[in-house]
């Protein structure tokens, strides 16, 4: 579980190979702070801002131009959710919506995604 904006408890999904690092993270850290992820100098809990810079340091070392945040992984996951064909429902509970509209927000499909659906149910 995870403290998620407006302090909700979430819960978090996540494959075999990410557990690998995270349990190597937490077996390889030395202090005694709750929180996930701390920072390297003094082991405080670490800052919106810190992980943010974080994920700008890691798309650079990448190679990539544009911006990555937080914010832009979670949209990714959830249009990712939706084109491979995850029900709506699946994807707000995933994210932790209460409405179904909130999740429609993050429901971009692309084109190949668009022309099979209706290829599916509009051409007979």
């Amino acid at each position: 579980m995870v403290l998620g904006k407006g302090d909700k408890e979430r819960e978090v999904y996540f494959g075999a190979i990410a557990r690998i690092w995270v349990q190597r993270y937490l077996r390889e850290r030395n202090d005694n702070d709750l929180a996930l992820f701390v920072t390297t100098r003094n082991h405080y809990r670490m800052s919106v801002h810190q992980m943010q810079y974080v994920f700008k340091r890691i798309a650079k070392r990448c190679g990539l131009e544009t911006r990555v945040s937080p914010h832009k992984m979670r949209h990714t996951l959830a249009t990712l959710l939706l084109n491979q064909g995850a029900p709506l429902v699946a994807v707000q509970s995933i994210l932790g919506h209460e409405k179904p509209e909130t999740t429609q927000l993050y429901a971009t499909l692309s084109g190949a995604s668009r022309q099979q659906s209706y290829q599916r149910y509009f051409v007979q």
